[in-house]
């Protein structure tokens, strides 16, 4: 450090043209090195993010296909089972039609329906406990308070075969009673929990009321909890970044219109990071690259002037201490060159002008000696002459 230092305390023209050569070369490849890691950083979250919200969409859409015939069928149903219905002898004509529909249908596992006096059909036949009152079920009671409308259960396990159901019901439009079925969404939990986002990321479905449906982690029907609940249940649909255990993740999520489920796909943000780590290193490769090719090219560069330099400043110097003998080579015709040539004409100029003027003061000195025998000869002349007058 202290080399450095002193390095930069005596500063010369090589020096700043090294310095200023590379910061030339560096500053441009630090900048275009950051920019294409950021720019690259903020394409793969773009993708990663598209690919969430593609799979959401592709859940949205499944959930449609599968419910929405379905829905179509119970509203069939409750505008073809009416009060006389209940009251025929055995029922047999809309068995027929359930047992027609399910055979159909095969991830439909039953479907049934309940008056308000507390007949209860089904297809396929099921030995309901003594005292059964379908008028007393949540499905049934749901169907009611929503007068028509079409209502979703959450998930849950079907006693007679293990599978995961869902019960979709609508109030009959005479008002006598409820048509409903069981839908089987095995399938759909399974096309859910295959869902990839990113690496590590992954699709889950969660009901309207806050449990979840399907996760490839968490059992289902259990309760979500976190800070992504409030965000996904207050809107319709969205992207945002949040924490989970500890950890920084992004969700993109959407809200089913006809179960009120809500569809999301999540990954952990240091995803984002790793995926952009190759760009960096690759940036940091060609930095390094740069500089040491830049590095050993300014070295020449800078070798290349301050050479013919050097030798004008030795040659200024010698000139100075009284040798004018100095001759400075010149091998181009640059601005250097022309330096050079008017350094060597400029000390011929000297050597010519200090010859004139050596050649000069040895006239005066010959003349000062004439000078100097006349006087002699004037002060022989008057002594005899004195001595002629005394």
């Amino acid at each position: 450090m202290k080399k450095i230092l002193d390095w930069f305390k005596h500063p010369s023209l090589s020096k700043k043209l090294a310095v200023s050569f590379l910061l030339i070369l560096t500053l441009p490849v630090l900048i275009l090195s950051g920019v294409s890691y950021y720019t690259a950083g903020g394409s793969i979250e773009d993708e990663i993010m598209r690919s969430a919200r593609n799979s959401v969409d592709q859940l949205n859409e499944m959930i449609d296909q599968n419910i929405e015939k379905k829905a179509d069928a119970v509203t069939y149903f409750s505008e073809e089972i009416k009060e006389k219905t209940y009251k025929e002898k055995g029922q047999t004509s809309l068995k027929q039609k359930f047992e027609q529909y399910a055979r159909q249908n095969k991830d439909v596992e039953a479907v049934f329906t309940g008056s308000e006096d507390g007949v209860y059909v089904q297809h396929p036949y099921t030995k309901m406990p003594d005292g059964y009152n379908p008028a007393e079920r949540p499905w049934f009671k749901e169907a009611v308070e929503k007068k028509g409308e079409i209502i979703v259960t959450d998930p849950y396990t079907s006693a007679a075969t293990g599978n995961t159901v869902i019960t979709i019901a609508k109030q009959n439009k005479d008002g006598s009673g409820v048509a409903a079925l069981s839908l089987n969404i095995d399938e759909l939990i399974k096309a859910t929990n295959d869902v990839k986002v990113g690496k590590d990321g992954f699709a889950f479905i969660s009901s309207a009321s806050k449990k979840y449906i399907a996760h490839p982690k968490i059992k289902a029907g259990t309760e979500g909890d976190g800070g992504w609940v409030d965000q996904v249940y207050g809107k319709e649909k969205g992207e945002f970044k949040y924490t989970f255990e500890g950890k920084e993740k992004q969700m993109a999520f959407a809200t089913n219109q006809l179960t009120g489920w809500k569809i999301a796909g999540t990954m952990f943000s240091d995803e984002i990071t790793n995926a952009t780590k190759p760009v960096f290193y690759m940036a940091l490769i060609v930095f390094s690259g740069a500089l040491v090719l830049g590095g050993i090219l300014i070295f020449f560069i800078v070798r290349a002037i301050s050479k013919p330099l050097n030798q004008l400043v030795l040659s200024a110097k010698n000139i100075s201490s009284g040798d004018l003998t100095q001759q400075i080579e010149v091998r181009s015709n640059d601005e250097f060159g022309q330096l050079g040539k008017s350094f060597n004409d400029m000390a011929e100029s000297l050597r010519t002008l200090i010859g004139t003027i050596q050649e000069s003061v040895e006239n005066v000195a010959s003349s000062s000696e004439q000078l100097t025998a006349s006087a002699e000869q004037t002060s022989q002349a008057t002594e005899h002459i004195t001595s002629a007058i005394e």
